[in-house]
């Protein structure tokens, strides 16, 4: 009789969402849009009000850019689960995307009150604040995001955000050399990792070049922005949609290009 129940049991947990779930979940992480969407909708189906399908098909909507549809379904996910904080959570990134920091702020603001520790919460406050201006404040719910969950190396891409932005180009290296060497539950975080990697480069390269001098300055400046290029052509190799790549790529030519202009022959002749 005990075996039965536990098959009738197991049965059950067979027919819920749980694995469809886990496969649009292991989509998401890998930076496959469609196959998340695909996912999240086949639950959907079955179970309309699923919380955690509800907030992961806003959460790729908003990946992808496609706010307005992302806006809808973290709206359901508030309206079906008031007491999940990341419906307010996934509004208040609907609201920084479009440049709303008073709606941003309200939402997140209700997230934290749900979930005052919850690391996310925290992180995308981080990021309201680094929208703003506010870099210190930034820093600092970033750093509380990630003493919250100290295993998960994928905090430190806005961690180093805010350092780039308050000319902290050394730590901001460093943070990112650190989580690159560390395992990265989701390896589209890579390949954005490696795009900030270069961005920091191209920052710390500026006003390095003196004309008087090419011979001596040129060249350390040039193999940093090798290595730049490096970090974005590993990122192109990695086949994962990065919004902020031709940006990247764009300032990384851009500086070669005054320094061909101020020390004429320094590239050719490396």
């Amino acid at each position: 009789m005990r075996s039965l129940l536990m098959l009738s049991l197991l049965g059950l947990l067979a027919c819920g969402p749980g694995r469809s779930l886990d496969r649009a979940e292991r989509a998401l992480q890998e930076g496959d849009f469609a196959g998340a969407e695909a996912g999240f909708r086949q639950v959907l189906e079955r179970w309309p009000d699923q919380a955690d399908a509800l907030y992961g098909l806003g959460f790729v909507y908003n990946a992808s850019g496609d706010i307005s549809r992302a806006r809808d379904y973290f709206n359901r996910c508030v309206r079906v689960a008031p007491q999940d904080a990341r419906g307010h959570r996934g509004l208040g990134l609907v609201a920084i995307a479009e440049g709303n920091p008073l709606q941003a702020e309200e939402h997140l603001t209700e997230a934290l009150r749900l979930s005052p520790d919850d690391p996310r919460a925290l992180s995308t406050m981080g990021m309201l604040r680094l929208s703003e201006g506010r870099h210190e404040e930034a820093l600092a719910l970033l750093t509380r995001a990630q003493a919250a969950e100290p295993d998960r190396a994928e905090y430190a891409l806005n961690i180093a955000e805010a350092q780039l932005r308050l000319k902290r180009h050394e730590e901001a290296l460093a943070t990112v050399d650190a989580a690159l060497q560390a395992e990265l539950r989701e390896p589209r975080f890579r390949g954005m990792l490696l795009v900030l990697h270069a961005r920091i480069i191209v920052a710390m390269t500026s006003d390095r070049i003196d004309p008087a001098r090419c011979d001596e300055t040129a060249p350390p400046v040039l193999t940093w922005l090798s290595r730049a290029t490096g970090d974005l052509e590993e990122a192109i190799s990695l086949g994962i949609p990065l919004g902020d790549l031709p940006a990247a790529r764009r300032l990384v030519a851009r500086r070669k290009s005054v320094i061909a202009e101020q020390c004429p022959g320094a590239a050719s002749a490396r």
